[in-house]
């Protein structure tokens, strides 16, 4: 495995590395992470050189970086039979890191040297992807079992609805709304066209295999754990790592006499708690009753922000929200208790804190405080806190 971290002022390392490869046929893992604009203009991957990459990690923190290496990106397809290829940035909201995710396979759907080598593909990791890899995907048949996205269209519910096995899938960021314009989009209604589908329909296919899902959109709604999709996730017997948001709904305004100092003045606090399903109970004391159900290890349950905030150009009224809600799943967390028996190795991350289940004196169960860090090694947490 190669691994390279390239930034300003490590200019001689794309020559290294570019000569490097020469001379490493066989390499099977290769990675590169870049931090500074100058990357893509002073580095040229010759992937051509390289017939046995299996594992092939690209990422940037800067979303413009990638697009100046497409064309050699698009020669690791062609020459090596990948089993993993990740693209991603780390800037969620802005352009895709490669101008146009689809420019990497430039002929993808005619060229018949590089549809044998995405056969292999098993893992597939993309920043704003177009729908037309997933199209391709789909009309090749070709079946992941593990998908990695932060950008959730129509055609990747087609292609996922068109196999069953997929093991491992996140969804971390928005979906495509189809709508550019500054129209009001206070509502969640038009934001959430996929979400249906994607728990009532594609989802289904694959919960005889599925055993890990992330489903954290940015932004409070349906794609959110909710009433509207505990029935569905209880489905998925072998789901061992589940991640969503949980929303919050106003509770009122705290009383005249308790107010907040603001630049413009003094104001009355808004007052927001977690959302109850019909039986009132807390969603995240029922996401805690699935965890126990389905036997879940690694579990986190966050907040979102409000989509009234979505054209906001300042982050402060974000911040200030998620840590209004993180405090609410905190002392959620906290008050949780379960009577179900046997041996629980969950761990949870709860807003900004991490838990392990454990035995109480009045045998019940509840979570306790442990000292983590995000992110963290699922396996190696568990040696640590045995």
């Amino acid at each position: 495995m190669a691994e390279d971290y390239y930034s300003e002022d490590s200019k001689w390392i794309p020559g290294v590395v570019v000569d490097s490869m020469a001379t490493l046929p066989v390499l099977d893992d290769f990675r590169l992470t870049s931090d500074k604009p100058s990357f893509g203009r002073n580095f040229d991957c010759y992937f051509d050189r390289l017939a046995s990459l299996r594992t092939l990690t690209l990422a940037s923190s800067n979303p413009v970086h990638l697009r100046f290496i497409c064309a050699t990106l698009s020669h690791a397809v062609h020459s090596s039979p990948l089993s993993s290829l990740r693209l991603t940035t780390k800037h969620p909201g802005m352009s895709s890191p490669l101008n146009g995710i689809a420019d990497l396979f430039p002929s993808l759907q005619l060229d018949h040297g590089s549809i044998p080598h995405l056969r292999s593909l098993r893992s597939l990791w993309l920043s704003y992807s177009s729908g037309k890899i997933w199209e391709t995907l789909r009309i090749e048949c070709i079946h992941l079992s593990e998908i990695h996205t932060d950008y959730v269209q129509q055609a990747l519910l087609e292609y996922i609805l068109s196999y069953s096995g997929l093991e491992r899938l996140t969804n971390d960021g928005d979906e495509d709304d189809g709508n550019d314009g500054d129209d009001d989009d206070n509502g969640r209604e038009h934001l959430e066209p996929l979400v249906e589908e994607f728990f009532t329909t594609a989802l289904p296919r694959h919960k005889e295999s599925l055993v890990a899902l992330s489903c954290r959109g940015v932004w409070e709604g349906k794609w959110s754990f909710g009433a509207h999709n505990v029935d569905l996730l209880s489905q998925l017997h072998k789901l061992k790592s589940l991640r969503m948001n949980v929303n919050v709904v106003s509770a009122g305004y705290a009383p005249p006499s308790v107010t907040i100092n603001r630049s413009s003045g003094r104001g009355r606090r808004e007052l927001f708690e977690i959302e109850k399903d019909s039986a009132d109970r807390n969603l995240v004391h029922r996401f805690l009753d699935l965890v126990n159900e389905l036997h879940i290890m690694d579990v986190a349950i966050l907040p979102a922000a409000p989509l009234r905030y979505r054209k906001s150009y300042c982050g402060n009224p974000i911040v200030r929200h998620k840590e209004i809600v993180i405090r609410a799943i905190d002392a959620a967390v906290r008050e949780f208790k379960s009577s179900a028996s046997g041996k629980s190795e969950v761990v949870l991350l709860a807003g900004d804190n991490f838990y392990k289940m454990d035995y109480m004196a009045d045998r019940y169960r509840a979570f306790e405080s442990v000292n983590l860090s995000w992110p963290y090694s699922y396996a190696r947490l568990l040696e640590e806190h045995e």
